[in-house]
């Protein structure tokens, strides 16, 4: 079985989105190379019905 990870990345600096998606791998600390964004995790429900609103 596949494993995917849902997220959006926020900007702490602006609060903004700047980006979202889905990856084979996650490290769940939140922490990725930018130190000013931060990636948060979603269920895939959490994830579909957020991509609804977009």
């Amino acid at each position: 079985m596949k494993t995917e990870y849902f997220y959006i990345d926020i900007n702490l600096w602006t609060f903004q989105l700047v980006n979202h998606g889905i990856s084979p791998s996650a490290n769940h600390t939140g922490d990725i190379e930018i130190h000013q964004i931060h990636r948060i995790f979603l269920t895939k429900g959490q994830y579909n019905k957020f991509l609804h609103k977009l």
